[in-house]
């Protein structure tokens, strides 16, 4: 027999002929890889939490993961694998060589004499390790109980060539089996065996650094972890080295001082090691700078350095995204659909080109010691998607912030629940931010933690607004030694009101706005949908003549949508100048901008958004006009029935939506923050959903068994790792069962040549095959998106197939079937 080949795809000579990669020689430097990402990459806390669960030194856990990769695809020794250019290869029987890997490596471990206790043994764990190297683990099925009987292992002679392959690498790494490898720990570890993989797989790498090195393990080892070691550096993928924290640097300069809730983290919070950290305080408070701080504090303690922060929108995560890039020395990765497209990222990138170029890669940003990702990306680690642990491991080493935590509808806090169990199962600390958290929220989720950190009956205490509240997996509860200090610093006053209006709610919102049209000064009027966005701004626009109005929501072509952020946030943010006029926006004005406005009115919402919305109201020290004498937030409502607007974008709501109408009712129009704001959320948005059986409780529960369907398992109840990834779940699924059910639509203008092209003037032409990068880009600047449900068999490009434009369909001439593209109003539906 000869050498058994591992890799050849990208391998081909000068003249095309096909050449092969030995397979000793792939294994190899997989086990090098994992070694290196062992030692340089992997946080020093997350070395000793693996040592630990292994019952292992770290040198020993380090050269037992090496063992593990170097064995990955020794199921490529089979003679499907190996014959398949041979001319009876119709004759071979055929087996996936990650499973033929799942199926042989416990046999080259230990002789399965007793089938059952193999099954659960030490060495069927390290079979599902590697059966799972391509992002799915492997079912447990009859092949599994007598695997020295599968025929497409081969013969003898296969049987034999797979073991003189292990003998040599065990002999090499001289590795010591655990006597426990706990399912959660081999998880996280699938996902470092399959990163080890990814690196060493690179065949331009191959043929630059490997192709005239040594065959034989021990010949090369040497020349195969310095190589290893350089590319795992250049590729970003070092973990950070401590430093001390820079106040000055989280705080925006050097004379800015940390507010009475940040000096309430310098001073009063010592964790000393994981734990869960939730920070409830008014909007404009500086909840993200005081993350920071502790999560400097969390690193420090758990020897876990890198950060994750999650938050819900693309416009949110960009913002945050040049925040952070901005105040931590390493590669800050940005992760959403759309990341690659940011401007700005896409400009961040060409500093480190070569970390970059593969850290963008699919699945692959979070690997990076600082990543900023919108929170599908979080939830997608709890959910039985394919290389789900790959998420697990990238979590491992950091601390974990989600922001904006109140935005998660039902489906998404069960999920976010489920990730929250592992992370305390795995050891990682967890801040969550929120201004407006129902207290069911918070109970929920750090109930979840506790539990996954193995604590048996948790009891979490509640956060006191405003302030923080700290459960460590051991010991009691800390919260702000001096919590009054911190509400008296963010105390103010403001006035909520409520208009009644009977006629059509464009006519309310004009004449809500006339102190700005007579007297100068910035308002903002928020919509509840894009339509009605729309007609407010048309009505504002045309009642007065002459004033500025600016229209913004998530309908307009994606570059013009940045153009019009830009704009105001140039013109209504912390530097700006502010100049009178009215800003007509959806909801993405109250999580996406920091913007300062003298005057807000906006269309009945839960009181918890409402409340961020007033958030942007006198936010900064600003000079008013006269007629604006305290920060004031005027809502719209209809008298009777729901309003048509506020209750279809809040059909999932509506009971909040009625609870807000009452409270505010019985509560008068004076706010004053903090204190009415925790008492008018929980008011509203607190509750017990076995205790409610109407309809939208009802709905609730299903959205949240549903969930549970597709998350994974309580880590405390994982049995064979089959059940953490399920085939038929990919991005497109989970991304669509996260509520992000939109589709892009590309325009596509027809010329007199019958052609495609994506401008009007016919510049653009659409490719014929493949698009490459440049058309991609420029149409997804183009792009705009709208519900799925409205374009239902709408033409697509087959040819943009695993392309970023592979789930969008085409727009003919920007006016097809009831839409059309405005260029003052962006996407309309119907006679608008």
């Amino acid at each position: 027999m000869q050498a058994p080949w591992g890799k050849r795809r990208g391998l081909e000579a000068a003249d095309g002929s096909p050449r092969e990669y030995p397979l000793v020689c792939h294994l190899c430097d997989t086990a090098a890889a994992a070694l290196v990402l062992w030692e340089d990459h992997t946080a020093p806390g997350v070395r000793e939490w693996v040592a630990n669960e292994l019952d292992m030194t770290p040198h020993e856990a380090g050269r037992f993961i090496a063992y593990l990769a170097g064995l990955h695809d020794i199921g490529k020794t089979t003679p499907g694998f190996q014959c398949q250019d041979s001319t009876d290869k119709n004759s071979v029987d055929t087996i996936r060589h990650e499973i033929a890997s799942y199926l042989a490596v416990p046999t080259l471990i230990e002789h399965p004499e007793k089938p059952a206790s193999f099954i659960s043994g030490i060495a069927h764990r390290i079979g599902e390790i590697l059966g799972g190297h391509h992002g799915v683990f492997p079912p447990v099925d009859r092949r599994t109980r007598k695997p020295l009987h599968v025929p497409e292992l081969g013969g003898p002679e296969w049987d034999t060539a797979r073991r003189t392959i292990h003998t040599e690498l065990r002999a090499h790494l001289n590795p010591t089996l655990p006597t426990c490898l706990p399912q959660p720990v081999a998880a996280a570890l699938t996902g470092l065996v399959i990163v080890a993989d990814w690196i060493v797989s690179d065949a331009r790498w191959i043929l630059e650094s490997q192709w005239d090195a040594p065959i034989g393990i021990a010949a090369r080892w040497e020349h195969t972890l310095n190589a290893t070691r350089a590319r795992v550096h250049q590729l970003g993928l070092a973990h950070p080295t401590p430093g001390p924290l820079d106040l000055a640097r989280i705080l925006g300069g050097p004379n800015r001082s940390p507010n009475p809730l940040q000096q309430s983290i310098i001073d009063d919070f010592h964790p000393t090691g994981p734990g869960l950290l939730t920070i409830a305080t008014p909007t404009g408070s500086g909840k993200t700078e005081t993350a920071w701080i502790a999560a400097h504090k969390l690193a420090t303690a758990t020897d876990r350095y890198g950060t994750l922060m999650c938050l819900p929108t693309q416009a949110t995560t960009n913002s945050m995204w040049a925040r952070t890039s901005a105040t931590v020395d390493n590669t800050v990765t940005l992760a959403h659909s759309m990341a690659v497209f940011h401007s700005p990222y896409r400009h961040y990138s060409t500093h480190d080109p070569d970390a970059l170029r593969w850290l963008n890669g699919r699945k692959r940003p979070m690997l990076s010691a600082h990543a900023v990702v919108t929170i599908d990306q979080l939830l997608a680690a709890g959910l039985t998607a394919k290389h789900n642990m790959v998420r697990q491991w990238a979590l491992t080493g950091k601390v974990v912030i989600v922001d904006e935590v109140h935005a998660c509808d039902i489906y998404m806090l069960t999920v976010l629940a489920r990730v929250l169990e592992w992370l305390g199962r795995l050891g990682v600390p967890v801040v969550l931010l929120s201004a407006t958290l129902p207290g069911h929220v918070s109970r929920q989720l750090t109930a979840a933690y506790l539990t996954g950190a193995g604590c048996s009956s948790p009891n979490p205490r509640p956060v006191a607004y405003p302030g923080w509240v700290w459960h460590p997996i051991t010991g009691s509860p800390v919260e702000p030694r001096n919590r009054a200090q911190i509400s008296r610093a963010h105390a103010r006053t403001a006035r909520v009101t409520v208009t009644h209006y009977t006629g059509p709610v464009e006519a309310a919102a004009a004449n809500a706005i006339q102190p700005v049209a007579k007297n100068g000064g910035c308002a903002a009027v928020v919509c509840s949908t894009v339509d009605t966005a729309q007609r407010i701004y048309i009505r504002i626009r045309d009642t007065y003549p002459g004033m500025c109005v600016w229209l913004l929501h998530s309908r307009f072509p994606h570059a013009h949508r940045a153009e019009i952020e830009a704009d105001i946030v140039s013109m209504f943010g912390p530097a700006g100048d502010r100049p009178d006029g009215v800003v007509v926006a959806t909801s993405v004005i109250e999580q996406s901008l920091d913007v300062d406005f003298d005057v807000m009115i906006s269309e009945l919402a839960p009181v918890a958004l409402l409340f961020q919305r007033l958030g942007r109201v006198w936010r900064h020290d600003n000079p008013r006009p006269a007629w604006a004498t305290e920060p004031t937030l005027h809502i719209l409502d209809r008298d009777g029935a729901l309003p048509y607007g506020p209750a279809a974008i809040y059909r999932d709501s509506l009971r909040e939506l009625r609870a807000t109408r009452a409270a505010l009712a019985g509560h008068g129009t004076l706010i004053r923050i903090p204190e009415d704001v925790s008492t008018l959320v929980q008011q509203v948005h607190n509750r017990d959903l076995d205790d409610l059986n109407d309809l939208q409780s009802q709905r609730e529960r299903r959205d949240a068994g549903l969930a549970n369907i597709v998350a994974i398992p309580n880590p405390h109840q994982l049995g064979h790792l089959e059940t953490m990834t399920c085939p038929d779940v990919d991005d497109a699924t989970v991304a669509a069962r996260l509520g992000m059910d939109t589709i892009r639509l590309i325009p596509a203008h027809i010329g007199i040549d019958g052609r495609y092209y994506l401008d009007p003037k016919h510049e653009i032409p659409y490719p014929q095959g493949r698009p490459p990068h440049r058309f991609v880009e420029a149409a997804l600047n183009a792009s705009i998106t709208c519900p799925a449900h409205w374009v239902r068999d709408w033409p697509t490009n087959p040819d943009w197939a695993g392309t970023h434009l592979a789930d969008t369909v085409l727009f003919p001439n920007t006016c097809h079937d009831g839409l059309r593209l405005d260029p003052e109003l962006g996407l309309v539906k119907g006679n608008q």
